[in-house]
């Protein structure tokens, strides 16, 4: 599993062409993880990067990897809360955020400030590369309840796009993660903990972790995979 998110290969390839970044761009992930998208871009275009999530060790993975493929000039990782971090405004050719508008605020209003701080972060014509959930129908309460959310946490995939509209942006493309994808998502998840398991010093914590993704599963095929989407944004300030 390369994104905690259901984007496969060909569809992060896809996004990364139509981002269409000028010579010199600079950009910003927020909540980059392990780094494998600013990765990518960095690969794709020439660019300077920074990464900012609150994970230590995946910060460091990120920052590895840098070192042993790109310019040091080029690529900067910060271990720090998104509103720790002081970041020049209007400057940003794009701003990737894939499964972290949580960072900017909480719960149902966590997308409508995403939008707000971002458009801060932008340069006029800047983008915005947004990765988040939305209903695909109206949720279960039993499914809501084991998400510990209410159903005005998300939008509808067309929601989220009038939502980033009446903000200020223009939407440039949107497109949402397959069942494929989705699949492949949850059960790459079982079958890493589960080839985990089998080794003879597997831990009681990697067990515990088995039954849970276990449970979980049965949630994601029994109230989730037809409720529950993914939507990809490229919007434009």
């Amino acid at each position: 599993m390369e994104y905690n998110s259901p984007l496969g290969k060909i569809k992060e390839q896809y996004l990364l062409s139509l981002l269409q970044l000028p010579a010199s761009s600079d950009v910003l992930e927020v909540g980059c993880g392990n780094g494998k998208f600013l990765h990518q871009i960095l690969e794709a275009y020439e660019a300077n990067v920074v990464g900012v999530d609150i994970d230590a060790q995946l910060i460091e993975q990120a920052q590895s990897y840098c070192v042993d493929n790109f310019a040091s000039d080029c690529f900067k990782f910060i271990n720090q809360p998104i509103k720790e971090v002081d970041l020049p405004k209007d400057h940003f050719d794009l701003v990737v955020c894939n499964g972290s508008s949580h960072a900017f605020g909480d719960g149902e209003s966590a997308l409508e400030s995403t939008f707000s701080e971002v458009l801060k972060l932008l340069k006029p014509g800047g983008r915005l590369l947004l990765g988040e959930c939305y209903w695909k129908q109206q949720p279960d309460q039993s499914y809501l309840d084991v998400l510990g959310v209410t159903q005005d946490m998300y939008q509808t995939h067309h929601g989220n796009v009038k939502l980033a509209q009446e903000a200020g942006f223009t939407a440039l493309y949107a497109t949402t993660s397959s069942e494929d994808e989705w699949d492949n998502f949850e059960w790459s998840r079982i079958m890493s903990i589960h080839s985990l398991k089998g080794e003879p010093d597997c831990s009681s914590e990697i067990k515990l972790k088995a039954k849970q993704l276990g449970k979980w599963i049965d949630i994601y095929l029994g109230l989730g995979r037809d409720t529950l989407g993914y939507g990809f944004y490229i919007l434009e300030k």
